[in-house]
């Protein structure tokens, strides 16, 4: 990272592990240089500015959890599905859906 700096880099892309994210994503505020999370962030609901979301310099390349699980059900609906299953490859998986997912009810209008 020291060197990085010490070279001019205009941005920061990652890393992929969150932990150490946060460590880049402290720096980069520090120093203001532009910070791109690729990782999702189960800490993190959006980019806006609290004391808990990331800095001024931090940006995520995940889309929001919110939008993911709308689209899904906007997905869903829109063909008409009487209903569906999703599968997931980690725990982390399920926990991101848990988080942005939407009250919807489906209707039986049959």
């Amino acid at each position: 990272m020291c060197r990085l700096l010490r070279d001019g880099v205009a941005a920061v892309f990652g890393p992929t592990i969150a932990e150490t994210s946060r460590h880049v994503q402290a720096v980069c505020d520090a120093v203001e240089v532009p910070h791109f999370r690729a990782h999702w962030d189960l800490d993190v609901d959006d980019d806006l500015v609290s004391p808990t979301s990331p800095g001024l310099y931090s940006f995520s390349v995940y889309p929001l959890y919110a939008a993911v699980s709308r689209s899904l059900v906007d997905f869903v609906v829109a063909h008409n599905w009487k209903s569906f299953t999703v599968l997931y490859d980690s725990d982390d998986g399920m926990r991101r859906r848990t988080r942005g997912s939407c009250d919807v009810a489906f209707v039986n209008e049959s």
